[in-house]
């Protein structure tokens, strides 16, 4: 009886254990494969601009690569990213 005792809380501890380590990974891997939507929604009272009550004339690109290298000097812009949403503020990308 001891054996087999033995054996059950072994077994039970160790599928416990292996049970929270695939746990831990299955919550890192989804915030991986979501980490821009994530990062998205945590960010989005700092990705938003007030329009201009006048509805005056924006930006156009060059002049938004030219303040954002005024910006970053030391930078070369790689891309540049523009929403459908009329709030939504432009994404100057440096590097990769």
């Amino acid at each position: 009886m001891q054996l087999r005792q033995s054996i059950f809380w072994l077994h039970l501890v160790v599928g416990v254990v292996t049970g929270l380590v695939i746990l831990v990974m299955s919550v890192t891997g989804v915030l991986l494969a979501f980490e821009r939507p994530i990062v998205t929604f945590a960010e989005r009272h700092v990705r938003t601009v007030q329009l201009p009550a006048s509805g005056g004339p924006r930006l156009d690109l060059d002049a938004l690569v030219a303040q954002a290298r005024a910006a970053v000097p030391a930078g070369r812009p790689s891309g540049v990213l523009l929403r459908a949403d009329p709030s939504a503020s432009a994404v100057v990308n440096f590097g990769r």
